[in-house]
Formats: C-alpha cells, structure tokens, sequence
C-alpha cells in the first residue's frame, strides 16, 4: 500500500486563518518559529486520525482570542488529496459548533471523501481498508514506537511483539532435546514451567533449608531430639497395678455412701412432708368456725339485705330521672307547637283582613286580569289555613296529657323513692348495732388445742419416728473418701506420666527417621529444581540471542535490546525493549540520534506492513545525520527572520 500527500488545505485551524500546499517526494517547508509548520503536520494528523503531533486528542484545535477562548462563528476545515496506490482521492474534515439558543455547547466534525458526506464511522472503515489507524499512526509519527507511555509513545511490551513478528520464524535454541520434552512440560510453556519450578523452589527450600535459614523439616527433627528422655518401666508398672486396686476399692466405699446418703434424703423429704402435714392441721384447728357459723352466716345475710335495698332505690332513682327527663322534651315540644299555632293564627287574621282580591297587597293598586286570585282559590287557602290549626291544637292537646301522664308518674316514684331511703336508712341503723353484737360473739369464738386433737397427735408421733430414721449425715465421711481418692490418682497420675515417657521414646525415634528420609527426598528434589532452573536460564540465554539477532538482522544503524539480565543474586532475564544506536539506548540518545534511528526502525517497519506513507520530520534544521528515508519525506526546518511559510518540492 502506498500513499502519498499530494496537497494539504486547511482554514482556521489553529493559527493558520488560510493554506494550501502542494507535495512532491521530498518536501521542504520552513518559516520562523510560530509560523505554523508543525501545524500543517497537526493538519494532516487530525484529518486522519483526530490527534496532534504529540498524540493527543484534546489539543486547541480551534483558532483563540486576546482571551484564550475558542473564536466563535468559525469552521474549522482540513482538506487533503492523497494518492492511493494509482488512485487519487480527496478527504475532508470540517468541524462546526454546535448552538442552542445562539449558545455554543459543543462542537460537530463532519466528513467527506471525493466530496461523498460519510459518518465518522465509515470514513474510519474506510481509512482502515487501505491502512490500520495504528499502524498509521506507527509509520506517521516518528516518536510513537520508540517512546514510552509516558511520553506519547507504545507500550514496550507491544513493540516487542511487533518487532518478533517482523522477524518472523526465529529458530529455537539446540541441545535442550529434554527441556522441551511434552512430559516435562506437560502442556506448558517454558515461561510457565519457569514459574512453577521457581515456586517449587520456594516452598522446597522453606523445607529444606538453604545457607540463610535451617528449614522446617531440621527444626521439626531438632525439636524431637531435644524432647527425647529415656526412663526404667518396670518398677513404675508394679506401682500403677497397686495404685488402680487401691482406687478401685476407695470408689467402691464411696457408692455405699452415696447410695445411703440418697436413701438419708428421700428420708428427710418424708419427715418435711409429715411436718408440713402437721402444720396444715394446727392451721385447721386454730381457724375452725364451726362454733361461730350461725354469727357469720347473719352478718352475710344483713349485708345482702342492705345490697338490695340500695339496688332497689338506685333503680327508682334512675326511673325517676328518666321520666324527669321525658317531661322536659314533651315541655319542649309544647312550646314549639305554641309557637307554630301562634304563627297559624296569624296567618288566619292576615287573610280575613286582607282587601278584595283584584287589588294588590302591597301597592293597593288594582291588579292585571292575569293577577287576580279567584275566589274559589282564596276559599281553598282559608280551609287549608284552618284545617292546619285544628291539626296543631289537637297536637297541643296531646303533649299536654302526655306531660300530665308523665307528673303523676314522676309524683308515685317520688314517694317510693321516699320509703326506699328510710328503708335503706333503718338497715343501716340496725346493722350498726347487730354488727357489734356479731363481731363480739366471733371474737369469743373457743378453738381446739392441737394436742387434744387425734389427728395431729398420730402425725407428731410419725415426725419424731421419721426424725430417729434419718440419722446423722455422711458429709464429713464422704471428704475423707473424697480426699483419699484424690490423693491415689495424683500418684496414678504421675506413674502414667512415667510410663509414658517410654511409649514416647519409640515414637520419636520412629519419628526422627520419618523425618530425615523426607528431608533427604526434598532435598533431591531441590536439587532436580534447581538444574531445571538452570537448563531453562540456558535456554532462555540461547533464545535471547537467537531472537535479538533476528531482530536486528532487519535495521541498517538500529539495535534493540529486547533482554534485561535481573541483579537478584540469580542468573536471569526478563523480556524488555529498548532501541540502541551505537550503543546509546534510546531515552539517553540527543535529538539527532533520536530522528537518525526513529527513521531506520520506520524503513523496516514499512516493510514489513508493505506500507509507504508520508513521513513529517519537525525541528530538521538541527538535524546533521543523514535521513535515510526510502518514502515521501516532508522536512519541517526553522529559519530565523522567515515569518512567512515557504514550501519547496525537489
């Protein structure tokens, strides 16, 4: 694929108000500081791919005000013609505000290819179909493959997987036949074998032990040897025997006396029963009212006739209030059919007063034909009005029987209230005076002396047997067996502890064996780790130079150095990338250095992605190195007192 810029034109974009330049092979375009040169670079940039020179997206595209604000109103277009292959096609990239209500609140890019408006979407398909944003970003931009992340550039490790893939088919190191046997490996690479085996190692040597610390498995012998104590049995074991019997016997005492000390309990819970019994019976006898009952029996009788008495006039009280009350509705009523009659009457007198019918009430004027109410209708009114008396006083009437009615009631509750109280009144008065009578004649009530009484006699007698029964207690015998007890095994204790020291000794030497033959396995194993170790690191050491000899094979001036040996105590390596140039890596390289090999490494890359594009080089007048460039090259050169832009082609 090859593509080359035939001409550029931009309009407001940064400082540039106005531009248009045409390309050949090799272009030349110079001007004084600020001029906008590298602007025509940022051009072409961000009509391909959206970003700046430095690669990055946010930069100020838009031309700013005396305030460093965005100048309103403006577009913002990029238009450049590329030949593609042996097509030529022209690709535009305008970019808009975005108003609400006059506002600006953003901005919109649009697109265009041979002058057919595309989506963002598909001028990017596009673009891609003929070269991969990335990697035109890689053969565009001469810092992006050689810097690192902090500065704009690739991530190492990506670069690393480009340059082995433009090496292509790298032969393996020879003489590790067994290194890369499947059944060593088992499925794994030699990178993760490496890690298994450096775990391996690991957690052997926390085992083992190495010259910095004794590993497990010496301490776990050395504690055993320490805790060895040899010891003579066979008197300890005659001792134990006699200990046991002598045990055995002192428990069995102690079963007599506890069974007997149960039976001493349920006992004693008899005699409490028995003296419960007997207490309930002087209760009994000292409160018997059999002798009294006639006197207690008249009391309840008075206060049943003094409850009924009371209950009596409470319901002729509350009747009385009833009827009270019923009367001053029935008054209520009266009065309201008085006042209703009164208006009735009034009524009456208004219409027998009232002038001819042909002449108005109010004016005294005589009445239209319409107006006038006829007789037979002033007739009806008058019968009505009369009729609503008659009505009206014969309701009057009633409620006055009613009332009537309900004062006789009221005067016969009264007098049966009246006899109620004095009723009430001569119960109190005599209840008064009997209850003194009766309190007096229960007080003098005689009761029964227990000890005249059979019944209690018997269960007194049953205390004092059951007492006898019982005995004294086995506590103070029961320590001694206790405490005797407790002595022998303490001793069988210690005799056990003896003997066990024996049982203890065999364990441990079986123990110590045990032990040394795992550590001597362990060790093996280390030792087989270790070699593996070793072989891996020589394989890795034969591939680094396999890989970094392929690799470079491929570059005039350029070396990368793709290993980096670690300074952990151990021989190894781990992958990096980093381009040398006579043996100056590249961050340490001056500006020079740095565009002589960015341009060797582009050659080669080029290459590999059968890609030719068009390659800017900024700030070239500081350049002395040659630019050996085999594409189209366009120099960026800074000339002191040039204001104005100067494009040459050769």
């Amino acid at each position: 694929m090859k593509i080359t810029l035939k001409s550029l034109a931009g309009k407001n974009f940064k400082g540039q108000r106005e531009f248009f330049a045409e390309f050949g092979k090799k272009t030349r375009i110079s001007g004084e500081n600020g001029s906008g040169k590298t602007t025509i670079y940022d051009m072409f940039l961000w009509l391909r791919g959206g970003k700046d020179s430095d690669g990055r997206a946010d930069f100020a595209v838009r031309p700013l005000d005396a305030q460093n604000q965005p100048v309103n109103g403006l577009t913002v277009s990029v238009t450049a013609v590329l030949g593609v292959n042996d097509q030529t096609h022209t690709y535009r990239k305008d970019q808009t505000e975005r108003l609400s209500k006059k506002i600006v609140k953003g901005f919109t890019n649009e697109y265009w290819i041979d002058e057919v408006p595309m989506s963002e979407k598909e001028f990017d398909e596009h673009n891609n179909r003929h070269c991969e944003k990335e990697v035109f970003r890689i053969l565009t931009d001469l810092r992006y493959f050689c810097a690192d992340e902090k500065h704009g550039g690739m991530h190492w490790n990506k670069n690393r997987s480009i340059l082995t893939d433009c090496a292509g088919d790298i032969p393996q190191p020879e003489g590790f036949e067994e290194l890369l046997n499947p059944a060593f490996l088992k499925g794994r690479s030699i990178d993760q074998m490496k890690k298994v085996l450096k775990d391996r190692k690991v957690l052997l040597e926390k085992e083992v032990g190495n010259s910095k610390n004794p590993g497990t498995l010496s301490i776990q012998i050395g504690e055993v040897k320490t805790g060895m104590v040899d010891c003579d049995s066979a008197d300890a074991e005659v001792k134990r025997k006699f200990v046991k019997q002598n045990i055995k016997g002192i428990e069995g005492k102690r079963t007599v006396l506890l069974d007997s000390e149960k039976e001493r309990a349920e006992k004693a819970q008899e005699l409490i029963d028995l003296k419960s019994k007997r207490g309930e019976r002087e209760v009994a006898l000292k409160t018997d009212t059999s002798g009294i009952k006639k006197y207690i029996d008249e009391k309840a009788e008075i206060e049943k006739m003094l409850g009924d008495a009371q209950a009596k006039a409470t319901k002729i009280n509350d009747e009385l209030g009833d009827k009270l009350y019923a009367v001053c509705q029935q008054e209520k009523s009266l009065d309201r059919a008085n006042k209703e009659l009164d208006e009735i009457r009034q009524k009456r007198d208004n219409f027998i007063t009232e002038p001819a019918n042909d002449i108005c009430f109010n004016c005294k004027q005589k009445l239209p034909p319409d107006m006038i109410v006829s007789d037979e209708s002033r007739d009806l009114d008058k019968a009505n009005i009369m009729q609503e008396g008659k009505t009206k006083a014969a309701e009057i009437k009633f409620v006055t029987g009613n009332i009537d009615t309900l004062n006789g009631e009221i005067k016969v509750l009264q007098d049966r209230y009246t006899d109620a109280e004095k009723t009430l009144d001569s119960i109190e008065e005599s209840k008064g005076r009997r209850f003194a009578e009766l309190d007096q004649m229960i007080a003098e009530n005689p009761t029964k002396n227990p000890a005249t009484d059979t019944e209690w006699n018997k269960l007194n007698a049953a205390v004092h047997l059951k007492a006898n029964e019982i005995g004294e207690p086995a506590t103070e015998k029961l320590k001694e067996i206790e405490l005797e007890l407790w002595n022998k095994n303490s001793e069988l204790t210690k005799l056990n502890e003896a003997l066990a020291q024996k049982d203890r000794l065999e364990q441990d030497k079986a123990r110590i064996v045990e032990l040394e033959a795992e550590q001597k396995e362990k060790t093996q194993q280390l030792l087989d780790v270790e070699k593996s170790l070793a072989d891996i690191q020589a394989y890795k050491t034969e591939e680094s130079k396999n890989i970094e000899a392929a690799v470079n094979g491929m570059f005039r001036h350029v070396k990368f150095k793709l290993f980096k040996e670690l300074m952990d105590g151990e021989t190894d390596t781990i992958d990096c990338c980093v381009a040398t140039l006579r043996g100056v890596a590249y961050p340490d390289m001056s500006y020079g250095e740095k565009k002589f090999a960015e341009v060797d490494i582009i050659n080669t890359l080029s290459k590999h992605y059968d890609a030719d594009l068009p390659l800017f080089i900024d700030n070239a007048e500081g350049l002395t190195l040659p630019i050996e460039f085999d594409g189209q090259l366009i120099s960026l050169f800074a000339v002191e007192g040039q204001k104005e832009l100067k494009v040459e082609n050769a």
